[in-house]
């Protein structure tokens, strides 16, 4: 079988075959294309030529296709119109002044990283309007990607199908003690935590069940004496000397100097991203504010001291 050079096939030969199997006519194929007949039936002549088959029985009548042309129709359709998608999402991007982008946002990465992206992305697009509704956990925040009540999802990610990804940044977890409980230079050890009063995020918060694994699987155990729902009161807690506790960096900010903040002494981590569904088609206000996540939004973090201090 002989192979077919693809890369001789243009654009102009599957239009002007397309237009002649449509109008079943040569001459009003090259009205309709704005070209001259003689064009039309060059056109044609050659994607047969590289084809190697007949793509039309020729009569007076006019142009019918045979049934390799027929065969061929449907996918020339496909292609033609797939360009015309490109072209179409293209323009609407170049030419998005106004439009709506609705974000739902975990509460860390909605007060300490959002508002200098939407510092940004209002610089650039004025007109489009976006809105931003604070959520308990990234599980509330994937509700409302899924009941259709938001766009993007500014959440920490763990195992998702069927949504796409923009990271943002590793979130570290940190241990909080008050300042004076260890010297700048002295390590932090499990043995050291156990001897502490651990104050945890209430179960209610599901977002934290990763961090209530990691807990569970230290032996021996941390002694647990408080589980609260709020990481503002988490850290004055700890600046109170009432225990220690473990939170994601971003969450635990602002972070007063009475709170020592070291890294855990063996890491824990979560994923922020920006998330869409897959199955949405969303407007072009949409992808020009994820555009702006993937320039920009892990530089936020580095110039806004989001990261905690090097161990």
């Amino acid at each position: 079988m002989s192979r077919i050079d693809l890369s001789k096939i243009k654009l102009s030969q599957l239009r002007a075959f397309a237009a002649v199997a449509k109008h079943h006519n040569f001459s009003a194929a090259a009205a309709h294309l704005d070209m001259t007949q003689s064009s039309v039936s060059h056109a044609v002549a050659t994607l047969e030529s590289e084809l190697g088959v007949v793509l039309f029985a020729r009569s007076r009548q006019g142009a019918t296709l045979t049934y390799v042309g027929a065969q061929i129709l449907a996918p020339t359709q496909q292609m033609l119109s797939l360009l015309d998608t490109v072209a179409e999402r293209a323009i609407a991007s170049r030419s998005a002044e106004t439009g709506q982008v609705r974000i739902a946002s975990i509460g860390s990465l909605a007060t300490r990283w959002l508002p200098s992206i939407m510092g940004l992305f209002n610089r650039q697009y004025a007109q489009i309007e976006v809105t931003v509704t604070k959520y308990y956990d990234h599980f509330a925040v994937q509700a409302a990607l899924d009941d259709r009540s938001a766009d993007i999802g500014l959440m920490d990610v763990y195992e998702l199908e069927g949504y796409a990804v923009v990271d943002i940044c590793t979130d570290p977890y940190v241990l909080l003690l008050p300042a004076d409980t260890l010297s700048p230079d002295e390590p932090v050890t499990w043995e050291l935590v156990r001897q502490q009063v651990m104050i945890m995020p209430a179960l209610s918060d599901r977002g934290y069940d990763e961090l209530r694994d990691y807990v569970a699987r230290l032996t021996p155990a941390l002694d647990v004496a408080y589980e609260i729902n709020e990481d503002a009161v988490i850290v004055s807690m700890v600046a109170q000397k009432l225990g220690v506790a473990i939170l994601p960096y971003l969450a635990a900010l602002p972070i007063p100097k009475s709170v020592q903040v070291r890294p855990l002494p063996d890491g824990l981590t979560r994923q922020l991203a920006a998330v869409t569904r897959e199955d949405v088609l969303h407007p072009a206000s949409v992808f020009l504010f994820l555009d702006l996540v993937k320039r920009c939004g892990h530089d936020i973090f580095s110039a806004e001291s989001l990261t905690p201090p090097s161990a």
